[in-house]
């Protein structure tokens, strides 16, 4: 990084500086492009001068690329072009126990420990194709296959949540099932978990996820930004002041003396 930072700089390479520059794939490029224009005599180079490296530098372009005159070293390196990400769809499901033991709860699955976010927790979802076509189907069973029997028809599509990871743009059918009535599901198999509201914010979970579960949040009734900012500024309000702040706040406040002297005529 040094290197880069004060001998190897992109605009003005200081070449003679440089401690590797027999090992320098540009420069001995340029060393050869000025061989080539110097010589007046027909016939071809030396043989040692057309000896190429073994192996190929990893920073550096493939000899099929062109090569600019006037940059010199500057050729190299060369940034990769970066492909778009491609476009996949997921259909997802935040499933709630409203009336679960303890208080609501929701269920979480951890992804295969291998591929995109391996091992992390996520709602349940299933891969769907760009058209959503038979998603509902395929996501309800998916459900099932984690939590058992589940009415169908309160599987309700809410929003779409579109996130970018470095290669894939994700582009997640957000939808919710609340069980009413129902028992409680207890049974919980190896890769799921049921958590409530207040440990899901404290859990590691993406950003992806915190993105559809706010989705399944703005959908719920009696819920509203407002009120969020509200019960923030209530907890922020009643929050203990320190020692040292409850000094400071003591320091600052006005003085009301008690005992207020008399001056009168008759004091001596």
């Amino acid at each position: 990084m040094e290197l880069g930072a004060t001998v190897c700089t992109p605009q003005r390479p200081l070449c003679s500086q440089c401690p590797v520059q027999s090992l320098c794939r540009a420069h001995q490029r340029v060393e050869w492009e000025q061989l080539q224009a110097s010589q007046s005599l027909p016939g071809s180079p030396d043989v040692e001068e057309c000896v190429s490296n073994n192996g190929q530098c990893q920073l550096c372009a493939p000899p099929t690329e062109p090569w600019d005159q006037t940059l010199g070293v500057a050729n190299f390196p060369r940034k990769a072009s970066r492909r778009a990400p491609r476009a996949e769809c997921s259909a997802i499901c935040v499933l709630e126990q409203p009336r679960a033991l303890g208080g609501a709860q929701i269920l979480l699955v951890q992804r295969p420990n291998s591929g995109l976010l391996a091992g992390l927790w996520e709602f349940p979802s299933v891969t769907v194709e760009p058209s959503g076509q038979h998603q509902h189907k395929a996501l309800l069973q998916e459900l099932q296959s984690w939590a058992g029997p589940l009415p169908a028809t309160r599987l309700q599509h809410l929003g779409q949540v579109v996130h970018t990871f470095s290669h894939i743009k994700m582009t997640y059918h957000v939808y919710g099932l609340a069980l009413g009535g129902e028992t409680p599901v207890t049974i919980t198999p190896p890769g799921a978990r049921w958590l409530t509201r207040e440990e899901f914010r404290t859990a590691a979970i993406s950003t992806a996820m915190k993105k559809v579960f706010r989705v399944y949040e703005d959908q719920q009734p009696g819920t509203c930004k407002s009120s969020k900012k509200s019960r923030v500024s209530t907890l922020s309000s009643q929050k203990k002041l320190s020692q040292g702040q409850q000094v400071l706040d003591s320091f600052f406040q006005p003085q009301i003396p008690t005992d207020t002297p008399r001056f009168d005529g008759a004091a001596q």
